[in-house]
C-alpha cells in the first residue's frame, strides 16, 4: 500500500532531500506522552508477574528514572545543538527512555536506569 500511495506530499523536495514536517499540536503531543508514561507503570509493574511491594516499587522507580534522565539529556542536547529548547525532542526522548528500560526494569539497579535513559 505504501508503494502505491507514494511518499507524503511535502515530505521531499524536488531534489529528493527530506523536509522536516513540524508537529501540528504540541499540547496534544505532550498529553499523549504523559498518558503513555502513566500507562507504562501498569505495564512494567504488571509484567513482573509478582506484584509484591519490593518488586513493584523497584520497577516503578526505574520506570521513573530512565525517561526522566532521557528528558534531561534531551533538553541539554537540544539547547547545545539547536540553540533553543525543543519540547518535541524532549517528549520523544521520554518515550525512548520508557522503551529502553522496559526489558530490564526489575533487574537493573537504580543508577543504571539513569544511564539507560
Amino acid at each position: 500500500a505504501a508503494f502505491i500511495l507514494g511518499p507524503r506530499i511535502g515530505r521531499f523536495d524536488e531534489l529528493g532531500n527530506t523536509v522536516n514536517i513540524p508537529p501540528h499540536n504540541i499540547s496534544m503531543q505532550a498529553l499523549g506522552v504523559f498518558i503513555l508514561w502513566f500507562g507504562w507503570y501498569g505495564f512494567n509493574c504488571g509484567s513482573t508477574l509478582a506484584f509484591d511491594g519490593p518488586n513493584a516499587s523497584k520497577v516503578a522507580v526505574t520506570t521513573t528514572l530512565s525517561p526522566s534522565a532521557a528528558v534531561v539529556t534531551a533538553v541539554i542536547f537540544s539547547k547545545l545543538l539547536f540553540g533553543h529548547f525543543d519540547i518535541s525532542f524532549a517528549l520523544n526522548s521520554a518515550l525512548a527512555g520508557l522503551v529502553s528500560i522496559t526489558a530490564g526494569c526489575v533487574a537493573v539497579p537504580d543508577w543504571a536506569s539513569i544511564l539507560i535513559g
